[in-house]
């Protein structure tokens, strides 16, 4: 059972620290409350000739509990440190409104590596009545996830 339930999100910035807090508190349900129905999140952790291909991915919240259970795991004891980069709305070819949080985390155990997180979150004000707000619900959640390592 999620922890965090009756949180309510109304930042971009809200969103991603209470993905990467929710990592920290082992709450893998409370992580899937984050994402929509129908989110997708492409991780560099696939076989290698599928990194590239953006048709690919883990679709739907069925698809993506599992490897949410594997990164809260594989984070036990990490250090994170997180900064977002970038935040900019944009219109999908259906009119529904996103908005793109990008933000590096350097995460170390030992040794320290970086990625880059990129959210697409969907806003309040789509057309989707899915994601109306609700005073017991976040306002935003998470469309899609890209997850890359840098150099």
């Amino acid at each position: 059972m999620s922890r965090h339930k009756k949180t309510t999100l109304k930042s971009e910035n809200d969103i991603v620290f209470e993905y990467f807090r929710r990592i920290r508190d082992k709450d893998v349900s409370g992580l899937l409350d984050l994402f929509t129905d129908d989110a997708v999140i492409y991780e560099p952790f696939s076989k290698a000739e599928d990194i590239q291909d953006k048709t690919t991915g883990l679709h739907g919240k069925q698809s993506i509990e599992p490897f949410l259970g594997v990164v809260v795991m594989a984070n036990e004891g990490v250090e994170g440190n997180i900064t977002i980069d970038k935040i900019y709305e944009k219109i999908d070819g259906s009119n529904n409104k996103y908005t793109e949080v990008s933000a590096f985390v350097t995460f170390e155990r030992g040794d320290k590596i970086t990625a880059r997180f990129t959210f697409e979150l969907i806003s309040p004000a789509t057309n989707n009545s899915n994601y109306i707000k609700n005073a017991n619900q976040i306002e935003k959640k998470i469309k899609s996830l890209d997850i890359q390592f840098i150099n």
